[in-house]
């Protein structure tokens, strides 16, 4: 009983993160009309940012401490932050306090799923390293549509005071739950840069970029697509928001069963289907229908991707395990930033005049392309070393 409520409580840590970061995106109209859309930019960017590149970071420095202490730390600072968002008035504050969540996010995701497999064993090891994902795509189905809606009708910082409220309680459940691991001597600093000198961890992680990036260019603008270009209500918001999520948790689910088989047919279906989605619907993006599906669809294919690349991150470093798992998580948050700042760009250099979603499908129908051409890749550099 006890192992169950502790595998509910990673679920939930992965769901809690999840919110924190998809949230800023989703009520980003309303932070907008209070404090200007550069603030809603910078608390989607920062955010990003941390976990790309101050993560990896902290996550050195904590390298000693056992999974139950780091995973106590990421809540803790988590929980205070998604507080301060809620109460706090000022924009540089509030921008400073999402920066410091993305610094425990990837470590969070890493931690979790490895204090799984030490117990559900290491013949279940895709499955423990999905536990935080499966949360972590089950937000966007079931949390970011409420507390979307509750920014709606009430006021957006309402749900980051509901949200700190949830990390508070699984911050509890941890404390009492979880057990110390043992001490991981055989960890270092030096073991775990060793991932920096393997090239098939950096295709990778090129991986995760390209396929998030395909499917963050059609999200992370996706209330503002819905209300401004097709005029939807705060309630159809939400439902929509829901439809998605609910697609990317079946990905999930449908990778945590693939990563513990087979590791490389699923990788270039991935692709090819993201590839194929935007090919499509690329000259039909001013078809409601067609960005909802495109949408969900994109979210489906890349959490299959993730408990399949987070498998063949530890196999191709097994001495950085931790690290390579916070930096594919440094990568796909990369992909949100870069997502972003090339869909700004677009709209503001290049074609000024075009509509806020055709930018977005122009954008994810590149990182398409190059999620084909970096699994390509990959896939050939592991037919010659069989």
């Amino acid at each position: 009983m006890k192992q169950k409520l502790l595998i509910l409580t990673l679920v939930l840590g992965g769901f809690c993160f999840a919110l924190s970061s998809f949230l800023p995106m989703t009520v980003a109209p309303k932070i907008a009309t209070e404090y200007g859309q550069a603030t809603a930019d910078w608390m989607i960017n920062l955010y990003s940012l941390a976990v790309l590149i101050l993560c990896p970071i902290f996550t050195v420095v904590f390298i000693k401490l056992d999974y139950k202490k780091m995973l106590l730390i990421n809540l803790g600072f988590a929980a205070v932050c998604n507080l301060i968002t809620a109460f706090i008035s000022n924009g540089l504050v509030i921008c400073f306090s999402r920066l410091v969540i993305g610094i425990f996010h990837g470590s969070f995701i890493a931690a979790a799923g490895f204090l799984a497999t030490t117990f559900l064993g290491q013949n279940k090891k895709g499955l423990a390293m999905s536990l935080p994902i499966i949360g972590f795509a089950a937000a966007p189905a079931v949390g970011v549509p409420i507390l979307t809606y509750v920014s709606a009708v009430t006021n957006w910082r309402n749900a980051f005071l509901i949200l700190s409220i949830l990390i508070l309680l699984t911050f509890i459940s941890v404390l009492v739950l979880a057990s110390p691991t043992i001490p991981k001597k055989a960890i270092s600093v030096k073991g775990e840069l060793l991932a920096l000198t393997n090239s098939r961890f950096w295709l990778i992680l090129l991986i995760c970029l390209s396929v998030f990036g395909a499917f963050y260019a059609v999200y992370v603008n996706v209330s503002a697509v819905l209300i401004q270009t097709y005029n939807f209500s705060d309630l159809l918001v939400t439902t929509i928001l829901a439809i998605i999520g609910i697609g990317g948790y079946i990905g999930a689910q449908i990778g945590s069963f693939l990563a513990d088989r087979t590791t490389k047919t699923p990788l270039l279906v991935i692709a090819l289907s993201c590839l194929i989605i935007f090919a499509i619907s690329f000259p039909l993006e001013n078809i409601t229908g067609v960005f909802i599906v495109t949408t969900m669809l994109s979210a489906v294919f890349c959490q299959i991707s993730v408990p399949i690349l987070q498998v063949h991150l530890v196999e191709a470093a097994p001495k950085s395990s931790l690290i390579t798992i916070v930096l594919s998580q440094g990568m796909i948050y990369a992909s949100v930033f870069i997502a972003n700042f090339a869909i700004q760009a677009f709209n503001t250099y290049l074609l000024p005049d075009v509509a806020l979603v055709f930018s977005d499908y122009a954008v994810g129908l590149d990182f398409a392309v190059l999620s084909l051409i970096f699994i390509l890749i990959f896939i050939q550099n592991l037919k010659k070393e069989s």
